[in-house]
């Protein structure tokens, strides 16, 4: 007789799912999540006191969002990697002395992109701001280098590139 098998073993599938967070609040899960093929991924945006979740980025597009409190989203049918940017800013404070502030500057950042997608191509910051790029390379290519206004930028994951302390107009 043929022997009949005890249990049959098959793999699922598991997606990387990248969560980041700028500014004055938390995402949770932090980091890289490792979700099952099929399942949801529920992430906790905090922002800490007299802070506002100001932007979330799903995969490289923003969504218009502002909120104080907690939220939730969520990747429901998980078939593919996926990645989440929440940008919390800090609420301005009510004060009760006059005082002179001189003008902010205010900065274009451009960006593009070959073989890819970089994402925003443009916006602007005020002087001392930051902005957060998304990039996606074309299937079969990988990030090669990067640069700001002409000099090698580098970058802590090959997913996202973060400006800091703008200071000019930079491409």
């Amino acid at each position: 007789t043929t022997p009949t098998p005890l249990a049959s073993l098959t793999a699922t599938p598991t997606f990387a799912v990248s969560s980041f967070s700028i500014g004055s609040g938390s995402v949770s899960p932090a980091g890289v999540t490792t979700v099952a093929q099929g399942t949801d991924q529920t992430f906790t945006l905090v922002p800490d006191p007299n802070t506002a979740l100001s932007n979330l980025i799903i995969d490289g597009v923003p969504t218009a969002t502002s909120t104080t409190a907690s939220t939730t989203y969520t990747f429901t049918n998980v078939t593919a990697a996926h990645n989440i940017v929440a940008l919390f800013t800090v609420l301005p404070t009510a004060t009760t002395t006059a005082t002179t502030t001189p003008p902010t500057s205010t900065f274009t950042v451009s960006a593009s992109a070959m073989n890819g997608t970089i994402s925003p191509t443009a916006t602007t910051t005020p002087q001392g701001g930051s902005v957060l790029f998304i990039l996606t390379p074309d299937s079969g290519f990988e990030l090669a280098s990067l640069t700001a206004n002409g000099l090698p930028f580098a970058t802590t994951t090959p997913s996202t590139a973060n400006l800091l302390h703008v200071q000019a107009t930079t491409t």
